[in-house]
């Protein structure tokens, strides 16, 4: 990313070391689905990127449900739903200054078309775009479109921080009012999602108390 402009765009046919949150392998089998990457550069600091993967989120959920995908939803902090089962997930990694300019890579994987092999290898409920609409849009039209919101959502998350996309995020937020086991270094907790907070971070409700959770080294269920 050192040499690279703003906004480089790469596509892959498929991805030999796909990586998901936390270390995990994702499936990406070759000239089924979209593998994207992008690099958005940004003047202020790290610090100030707080609740960017949940924009993405939106963006790309915005482009799916414009292209007519029913039932999109976003499962914090990185993974994308239609109707209840993950279609894909998102990836950043940042580099930079903490206050200075820094730069994030936005990784995205769609699933356009799932071969059965592979659907049968994941270990949770996935689906494809090609299981839920007639006629899915290819991939050309699914990376316009996904570029085009993504683009257009950065530039809004920049100018007025991620507070600005917080009510447009909740109308997609799987686990908002969802019975949850939340784990991190604390231990596992149980309560109820109360959606995000105005730097993205997960709220989950335990009777008069209200927990918070950042996406460091977080896991999340519906139970």
């Amino acid at each position: 990313a050192g040499q690279a402009p703003d906004l480089a765009v790469c596509l892959a046919e498929q991805q030999t070391g796909g990586r998901g949150r936390r270390g995990r392998t994702w499936q990406s089998p070759p000239a089924c689905n979209v593998y994207l990457s992008l690099l958005r550069r940004f003047e202020h600091g790290m610090g100030g990127l707080a609740g960017l993967s949940l924009v993405i989120g939106v963006a790309v959920a915005q482009a799916l449900d414009e292209l007519g995908a029913p039932g999109m939803g976003l499962k914090w902090p990185n993974d994308i739903f239609v109707e209840g089962r993950k279609l894909g997930g998102i990836l950043v990694d940042l580099g930079g200054d903490s206050l200075g300019p820094c730069h994030a890579v936005i990784g995205i994987g769609i699933n356009l078309r799932l071969p059965d092999a592979v659907r049968a290898s994941i270990d949770q409920a996935a689906t494809d775009l090609a299981s839920v609409m007639p006629a899915p849009p290819g991939r050309n039209r699914v990376v316009a479109r996904v570029l085009e919101c993504l683009l257009q959502r950065l530039g809004q998350f920049e100018r007025d921080g991620f507070a600005a996309i917080r009510e447009d995020y909740e109308r997609y937020d799987v686990l908002r009012g969802a019975p949850l086991a939340v784990s991190d270094a604390r231990g596992m907790h149980h309560g109820i999602g109360a959606g995000v907070d105005a730097r993205g971070a997960l709220q989950l409700r335990q009777g008069d108390t209200l927990m918070i959770f950042d996406s460091a080294e977080v896991t999340v269920r519906r139970e």
